[in-house]
């Protein structure tokens, strides 16, 4: 896919503190919901989200994410890319992005949605959001940013990626590291501190414990 664009800085607002006022219910269902519609225009997409299932999504996320959060004192920048990848995960299980039909390829909204938006829409979006918002919050914590590899602008990685979500959800999350350059953890991905970035960061300790 010729430049392919997944980052859309100018549709998630940069919020001071996002990585704490994103856990606020309120903030949280507007804060994804203007990202998703915003992204989706941009794509020539009419996307919404669906607020009666909005709380659910969020319970589930904050839930999962603070069963895991000692994970966050071993690699904090790795523990929020894998939040991230979480609440990627439960945005695509609950169904609450709905996207209407994109438009035909002759038609001039058509001609410029990206392949990746036109072969799963509700999978773009979310991702798109979800990448866009971690950006902004590694930058704000002072953490090195994401790099977006090439495969994420290929089409066959999607396929993939949508393939797998519908067999098993948890591979949302390592498929979402893939696409930014980290290393997956595709045989417990739902565990953050079995991922290897965590790993890594226990044997680098490790070496300068004393014996």
């Amino acid at each position: 896919m010729a430049n392919f664009e997944i980052i859309h800085e100018n549709d998630v607002k940069s919020v001071p503190d996002l990585i704490h006022r994103v856990r606020g219910l309120r903030f949280f269902m507007r804060h994804v919901s203007d990202g998703i519609r915003s992204i989706g225009r941009r794509e020539g997409l009419v996307a919404t989200f669906d607020e009666r299932r909005a709380a659910s999504v969020f319970l589930a996320w904050v839930e999962e994410m603070m069963k895991q959060r000692p994970a966050s004192r071993r690699n904090r920048r790795d523990y929020i890319i894998f939040s991230t990848g979480l609440l990627l995960e439960h945005l695509l299980t609950s169904g609450s992005i709905d996207v209407t039909a994109p438009p035909d390829r002759s038609t001039q909204a058509g001609a410029a949605i990206s392949e990746a938006a036109r072969f799963w829409p509700e999978g773009y979006l979310a991702t798109a959001y979800c990448m866009t918002a971690l950006d902004i919050v590694l930058t704000q914590e002072g953490f090195e940013r994401c790099e977006l590899q090439p495969i994420a602008g290929e089409l066959s990685t999607w396929w993939s990626f949508r393939e797998n979500f519908r067999e098993d959800p948890h591979l949302v999350v390592p498929f979402f590291d893939l696409m930014i350059g980290n290393k997956p953890n595709w045989t417990r991905p739902s565990v953050a501190a079995e991922r290897p970035a965590m790993a890594a960061t226990t044997t680098s300790l490790s070496a300068f414990s004393p014996a």
